[in-house]
């Protein structure tokens, strides 16, 4: 059962019904059902939640907490297969792309998210730098390319380049 929640949360990510997602990834952990991706997918689940109920701060700290544990992780990972690398170990490829793939969107979204939290609390410079390592990870999203934009702009305003700013 819990396995299946999980599931259904993820297909509400997709869909973006981030709300639904919290749910059923809640259902999953009150049945007992335990595993590190589930933590992840929760912990992302209420950062964006805090970002939409408009507690900033606290939303963009989960977020960015979550980020330095997936990014840490992939380090470790690649650590860890340079050191193996004279040793030919027993390797389950397809779960280790399942695992990345999941890796992936996850750091993909934070980014995308944690971007529009740095926006909405007038850290515009940090939110250029996730905005440009969104791309690494997947599509920038027309949200974010109308942040960077706003962001852009604000900057060169603040440096009182103001014939650029309109550019």
């Amino acid at each position: 059962y819990g396995n299946a929640m999980f599931q259904m949360a993820k297909l509400h990510l997709r869909q973006k019904d981030y709300y639904e997602a919290f749910n059923c990834l809640k259902r999953a952990a009150d049945n007992n059902f335990q595993s590190k991706r589930l933590t992840m997918y929760k912990d992302f689940t209420e950062g964006v939640l805090y970002l939409i109920k408009r507690k900033i701060k606290k939303g963009v700290q989960i977020l960015s907490d979550l980020l330095e544990i997936l990014v840490n992780k992939e380090k470790d990972k690649d650590k860890k297969e340079k050191k193996e690398a004279g040793a030919k170990p027993v390797v389950d490829f397809k779960k280790q792309k399942a695992n990345k793939a999941h890796s992936d969107y996850l750091i993909h979204q934070i980014l995308l998210f944690r971007a529009y939290g740095y926006v909405a609390i007038e850290k515009y410079e940090v939110a250029q730098e996730d905005i440009r390592r969104v791309a690494k990870w997947g599509k920038v999203d027309a949200a974010s390319i109308y942040n960077k934009w706003l962001g852009k702009g604000i900057l060169r305003m603040d440096h009182e380049d103001y014939l650029m700013a309109s550019k």
